[in-house]
This record gives structure tokens, sequence and C-alpha cells, in this order.
């Protein structure tokens, strides 16, 4: 009661009631008593993306810039280019693309050296929000040169070096932050020790880490091919699994918060068989029976790693499982969103939606969705663990992707969701 009594007074409005609706979650308190920014759509008011789908579809120009202001005041010509853009794309046309990638280097606000980190992490999450990739794209990197010109000795200046690979200068920031939970520290340092040394930080004294160790390990992802074969000897991972009969049982089941409730709740995970199961909140576990207990796993809290988005489940998977002294890992299975029958089950336009306007708002739900998941953000993390070499790949077009780089997958997010 103290120390939310002290928050109300020192935090922002919309920061403190974050905090209240969240404050059962150990990583929201990390966010705000260590100054590092919480995910963008999760700071915004309640009603900010409620009305888009309806504002886009009637083109009302005056709403949209109301909203655009309503967060973003000092930015005037933001809505005109946000709505000239998006028009442009509606209009299908065939040179969209073309002409879509001529324009970024005429938008003004591109060349504006006063806005801050987090402004640009704004605009990014905005951008994304329409679908619109490159332009998200040019936004992130805006904000990591800023963080690099500013340095200060933070989180996000810190993520901007690891990206730069200037690890020195890295470490040094992380040697610096003298008050930042340890938790965090921990991870970051963690992270660091991964890309850089290639090897887990410290020995992990954990029963499901004991489990894994000098083992090879196959995580199998939504759009993994049933008919290929894993070695017999592998340990196999699946996410969300559940009392599904077409697929093969895997050793362990990464679940995220939704599906990790459901599994509780519906009492399925007393009919699975002996398998570890691996939760992103702790909550989740203490309401599971007791005999099942040990062999539940908390995943650990990588948010920090991603200040203006959401990690998805790949990435919580890399950092947890190559945590262990393991053998190898292999990943298969994955898209990016890339994969046109995923991506139709995905949206589940046929199952559901009876009109085209519940359509159009379903579309423009995920297009938000994966704004504030931050798919770029996800993107080049894991390439990141890639080209270090960190996991090998046994798909193909999951390899395609990460090959082909960022300006390749983003063309063709852009041409999928668009």
């Amino acid at each position: 009661m103290i120390l939310n009594n002290f928050l109300e007074r020192v935090l922002p409005r919309r920061f403190f009631q974050f905090y209240v609706t969240c404050r059962t979650r150990l990583q929201t308190r990390y966010y705000i008593l260590t100054g590092c920014f919480l995910p963008t759509g999760y700071y915004l008011p309640e009603d900010f993306w409620d009305p888009w789908p309806e504002i886009l579809k009637e083109k009302k120009k005056s709403e949209f810039s109301t909203l655009i202001k309503k967060i973003f005041p000092k930015c005037k010509e933001l809505a005109e280019i946000f709505f000239y853009l998006y028009e442009l794309r509606e209009s299908k046309s065939k040179n969209f693309l073309s002409e879509y990638t001529s324009i970024l280097g005429e938008i003004s606000f591109l060349h504006c050296s006063s806005y801050s980190y987090k402004q640009w992490q704004f605009l990014k999450t905005i951008s994304a929000a329409l679908c619109l990739y490159k332009l998200s794209y040019i936004c992130r990197q805006k904000a990591i040169e800023n963080s690099i010109t500013n340095k200060k000795n933070d989180i996000p200046y810190f993520l901007a070096l690891m990206e730069q690979e200037d690890y020195k200068s890295a470490w040094k920031v992380i040697k610096s932050m003298t008050l930042i939970n340890a938790n965090i520290k921990k991870i970051l340092s963690s992270y660091y020790s991964l890309l850089v040394n290639k090897k887990p930080l410290e020995e992990k004294k954990d029963k499901y880490y004991e489990f894994i160790e000098d083992k090879d390990v196959y995580v199998m992802g939504p759009v993994f091919n049933e008919q290929a074969s894993v070695p017999n000897n592998y340990i196999t991972v699946r996410i969300n699994y559940s009392l599904n009969k077409s697929i093969g049982m895997p050793n362990i089941s990464y679940y995220n918060g939704g599906d990790g409730i459901k599994v509780v709740e519906t009492g399925i995970i007393n009919k699975l068989p002996q398998m570890y199961f691996c939760f992103k909140e702790s909550k989740v576990i203490t309401e599971i029976k007791k005999e099942k207990q040990s062999m539940c796993h908390l995943c650990p809290e990588i948010y920090v790693l991603f200040p203006h988005a959401v990690p998805n489940m790949l990435q919580i998977i890399l950092i947890d499982i190559l945590s262990s002294h393991i053998k190898s890992l292999t990943i298969s299975g994955f898209s990016f969103y890339l994969n046109r029958i995923y991506n139709d089950s995905y949206l589940e336009f046929s199952t559901y939606l009876n009109t085209a306007d519940d359509a159009l708002k379903h579309k423009y739900n995920y297009w938000i969705s994966f704004a504030i998941h931050g798919l770029i953000d996800n993107y080049l993390f894991v390439k990141r663990f890639y080209d270090k070499g960190l996991f090998k790949i046994d798909d193909n077009i999951l390899c395609t992707i990460l090959d082909n780089g960022i300006d390749k997958y983003l063309e063709k997010m852009e041409q999928q969701w668009a």
C-alpha cells in the first residue's frame, strides 16, 4: 500500500494505472521502478486502437488526425502522411511498393533531429499498425541512432550498442547500471554472454535445465511439417501443445499467456502425460496440482530486451534453452508470419466472420497486434542468434527468410499483409 501511494504521486497517471492493473506481474514492477520503457501498445490510452478499423474504412481523415495528435501533438504532418500512404496502399495499385518506397526518402519528419528515442519508437509502432513495415523499420533505426548519440547508460543504449556489435561499450554500460534490479541485470548479462561468448552466463540449478543439459534439442514451430522426421534421441519442444492426436507428443511444451491459462483452467494439463510444461507466469504454476508442479518451469522474463515490443514465444525459447549447456539446438516450422497457410488459419476469416466489416475489423486488429508485438524486433532478435551460429535450421523456408535479410522480410510482409 505504501508503495502504491508513492507511485501514484510520482508516476504519470497512465503508467500508474498500468501498474495497478498488472501489479501481480513481477516484470511490470521491474519496468516501472527501473525506468525501463513499457511496450508502446500498453501505455497508450485504452481507447486508442478501437476506432481504427471504422476510421480507415470510412477514410475519416480528421478523426485519424485527432487520434495521432492525441499522443503526438508536435507532429502535425504525421496524420496526413500516414493517411496518404494508407490510401495509396488501399488503392491496390500494382506499383504500390515502388511508389511507397520512393516516397520514404521525401517524408520530412524522417529527417527531424529533435524527436526523442521514445517518439521514434512510437512512430515505429504506428507505422507497423498501418502495415507500413519499411517505414516502421526506418523509425526503429532512428530510435537506435538517438540512443547512440545521447549515450545514456540505460537499457535502450545497451541494446543499441549490442545491435551495432559494439560489445566493449555495451559491457561498460552493464557495469555502470548500478540502480537497476538484479534480475534485469542478469538477463542483460546473459544476453550479452550468449551473443559475445556463445555460452550461458552461469550454471543453472534447475531440474528443467538438467533435463536438457548435454542434449540435442529440436523446436517445432506452428508450421512444422508433420511428415518430417526428427531423430529419436532428440528432446522435442512444441508451443501450446494440447491433446491433439494429429501431432506427436513432445518432451517439452511452452505456453503463451492465454493458452497457458486455458490448459490449466480446463484441466487439460492433468490429462497430458509426463512432459515439461513451461509457462510465462508463475501464477499459472501455483494453480496446478502439486504432482504436476515438479514438471513445470517458469520462462525467463526477457521483456527487458524488447523495450518497445513484446517477444513472441520463439524468442523466449531461444534465451531459455540456450541458458543451459545443451549439445545442440535445431529449429523448424517458423515463418515469421510469411506462411500463407498459417496466415489464413491465423486470421480465421472463413470460420466466424460473417460480413466484410467483420473481416476488415479483424484484419486491423491483427495488424495492431503485430505492431505491439514488434515483428521487426522479433525477426532481428532471432537473426542475431542465427548469424552467431547458436542454433541450426531444419527448414528451407525459415532458412531462406533469415538468409534474405531484413529488407526482403519487410517487403514480403507488406506484400502478404497489405
